[in-house]
């Protein structure tokens, strides 16, 4: 099934600034369109979402002790990153360069096959020399075992991402 018939969700949180931003998975407005239950493995990918956005230091809680990322070629952060204590420094290193509290992650779809869940997302963040907003896409696929991300691959390219997947 294409991942446009998988689960979309989307919805609406406020900003530190009194801003409102699209926001997926959040309590507030959020609905899921294109599925009725949205699955296990999916909603574990959508907690560790919200606990970026919320604040790394709780992302530990959603990784397998044996847990790897792997960034897209072109990453300047380089990897893979093994282990929760190297993950966690990745997503702290995410971080730098940016003014506090502007760093989001804005799902837009979920697509799930087998142990596998596809995420693409908008990254948005405001530079902390510049002061400039920005924003790029992206898209991950995050493989689940027993209630633990055990890897996380991350994609500049949609079709990469989908086969990666298993969606296609």
């Amino acid at each position: 099934m294409p991942l446009s018939h998988r689960c979309i969700t989307k919805g609406y949180a406020p900003t530190s600034t009194g801003r409102r931003r699209r926001a997926v998975g959040l309590a507030l407005g959020s609905a899921i369109l294109g599925c009725a239950v949205s699955s296990e493995n999916i909603e574990l990918v959508r907690r560790a979402l919200e606990a970026f956005n919320s604040g790394v230091s709780a992302l530990p809680d959603f990784w397998a002790e044996d847990a790897e990322v792997w960034p897209a070629p072109g990453f300047p952060e380089g990897g893979p990153f093994r282990g929760r204590e190297q993950i966690q420094r990745f997503f702290d290193g995410l971080l730098e360069g940016w003014q506090p509290d502007t760093t989001v992650v804005v799902p837009r779809e979920f697509g799930e096959a087998g142990d596998k869940v596809l995420v693409s997302y908008e990254w948005r963040g405001t530079g902390e020399a510049s002061g400039l907003e920005t924003s790029s896409d992206w898209m991950a696929v995050c493989t689940v075992r027993s209630d633990e991300i055990v890897r996380l691959e991350f994609f500049n390219e949609r079709d990469a991402a989908i086969n990666a997947a298993g969606l296609k």
